[in-house]
């Protein structure tokens, strides 16, 4: 959570990343992709209800998202922001004495 803190805005906001957060301990992830899709891996999902309710995430089984509506005319455009002079390409040379690291550009 303290990375959401300080630098949600831009991981957030930024339309050209994804990144996620793993535990060791009972192999759950969840990830944040391109246009605010979250998605959780996990074996209890009930235990992450409440992580959930407080960022106000519904809990769905089936959702209309942005690549629903995206065509070949009508295609989806992502760009890269700056939140206080950083980006996401800034971030992981920051973060890095704190375990994250860049995993792959695609």
């Amino acid at each position: 959570m303290t990375l959401l803190d300080r630098y949600g805005e831009v991981l957030v906001q930024d339309g050209m990343s994804a990144f996620g957060f793993g535990a060791h301990d009972n192999s759950a992830e969840i990830m944040a992709l391109q246009y605010n899709i979250i998605t959780l891996y996990t074996k209890t999902p009930d235990a992450y209800k409440d992580f959930f309710d407080k960022q106000d995430i519904p809990r769905v089984e089936q959702c209309v998202t942005a690549w629903d509506t995206f065509t070949e005319m009508m295609p989806g455009e992502c760009t890269c922001v700056e939140v206080d002079n950083k980006t996401i390409f800034s971030l992981p040379q920051e973060l890095k004495k704190r375990g994250l690291y860049f995993a792959e550009r695609r």
